[in-house]
């Protein structure tokens, strides 16, 4: 409970109401059967049914959001580009996929999260093959959680940049004041002032 309540204040933007803060925690969270946490440079949320991991990854602005599919039986070659069609219920898109060990993944322009959020069903095709057929059932409360993630991590960006900013400010003054210092001589009258 202490976690939640923690994530929610930093929801909210409780690191610039704070002094210091604690080191940011990682996200994670189960939500039903899918995974919400946070990486690196953003969040992902991910569902694994029949061997197959479907990861939605999303950085803090929202913009690049990618779909990664990974299985431990499919060929998939690194590097290696797949013309695929994915369908979201009765919407379907043809997107260039890039291959690496055991998956592939691709950009996805627009908001996927909130197709998957309203979707029952996402199945991706390479020709008339179906590769994966997926349930997205208990979808809009994980996506909800990767919006929120990614709402947690812009604050903690915020937050350090108005920490960094501050820092600097600081850094410059002091400096100015070391230098307004060196000016000064201790006894100036030990030894005679050039005019």
């Amino acid at each position: 409970m202490r976690g939640i309540i923690l994530l929610g204040m930093l929801a909210i933007g409780w690191p610039a109401l704070a002094e210091e803060p604690p080191a940011d925690p990682p996200i994670s969270w189960m939500v039903g059967d899918w995974y919400v946490g946070s990486v690196k440079d953003g969040c992902v949320s991910g569902i694994t049914i029949r061997g197959t991991r479907m990861i939605i990854a999303a950085n803090e602005q929202d913009s690049n959001q990618r779909l990664i599919f990974t299985n431990e039986r499919w060929s998939t070659a690194a590097g290696k580009t797949y013309d695929l069609r994915l369908a979201i219920d009765q919407r379907t898109f043809d997107t260039t996929a890039v291959g690496f060990e055991d998956g592939f993944g691709f950009q996805v322009d627009g908001d996927i999260t909130g197709l998957i959020s309203a979707g029952n069903r996402i199945a991706v095709l390479r020709g008339k093959d179906v590769v994966e057929d997926i349930d997205l059932t208990g979808s809009a409360d994980a996506m909800e959680k990767l919006r929120l993630c990614t709402g947690i991590l812009r604050n903690r960006i915020a937050y350090a940049k108005q920490k960094a900013d501050e820092n600097a400010k600081k850094a410059a003054a002091e400096k100015a004041e070391r230098d307004r210092v060196a000016r000064i001589k201790p006894d100036p009258f030990a030894e005679p002032s050039p005019e």
